[in-house]
């Protein structure tokens, strides 16, 4: 999907966004190592960027199923639509 602004987004969450490569490098640079397999075309987001969303969402999946909330990612999208 090409990049889109959102009218009213915040900048500062774009910005969290394009931090959280970085971050995972740093602190998890073990689930980082296939982030260079491919690459996006002109236009789209980075895949570095898909690749460190993808492992945030695995990150939070592992963390649910380590304190037994058995409802984890399905009841934070739920809580997203109700918000």
């Amino acid at each position: 999907m090409p990049r889109r602004s959102i009218p009213g987004s915040s900048g500062g969450d774009e910005q969290l966004v394009r931090q959280l490569p970085a971050l995972l490098r740093q602190h998890r640079p073990d689930l980082m190592v296939g982030e260079g397999l491919y690459r996006s075309p002109a236009g789209f987001a980075s895949w570095s960027s898909h690749w460190a969303k993808a492992v945030a969402v695995e990150l939070a999946q592992e963390h649910s199923e380590q304190i037994h909330d058995h409802v984890g990612l399905w009841g934070a999208m739920v809580c997203r639509w109700a918000r």
